[in-house]
């Protein structure tokens, strides 16, 4: 598959997969991130079996010890997060 070939989602992961908070986020284990932080991604792990789904690991650009993983992405994560290139 060539860079040309993997669309919006494939380009923003080649580009290091980097998001802006567009509002604060907790996290259950009680990490809080303030809007505008960025964070990237830092590792995507498939489901397995025949799920096309991942899990995707994100860490904090501005303080390394802050992370938090989604298991998927909703429509309402669209107005919550701002792809970065």
């Amino acid at each position: 598959m060539s860079r040309s070939d993997v669309g919006k989602i494939g380009a923003w992961l080649w580009n290091g997969g980097r998001l802006r908070l567009k509002e604060p986020v907790a996290t259950n284990g009680g990490k809080s991130f303030a809007a505008g932080e960025t964070v990237r991604l830092d590792r995507l792990e498939p489901y397995g079996g025949d799920s096309k789904l991942a899990v995707l690991y994100f860490v904090s650009e501005s303080d390394p010890s802050k992370s938090f993983c989604m298991t998927g992405w909703s429509t309402t994560d669209d107005s919550k997060f701002e792809l970065l290139d």
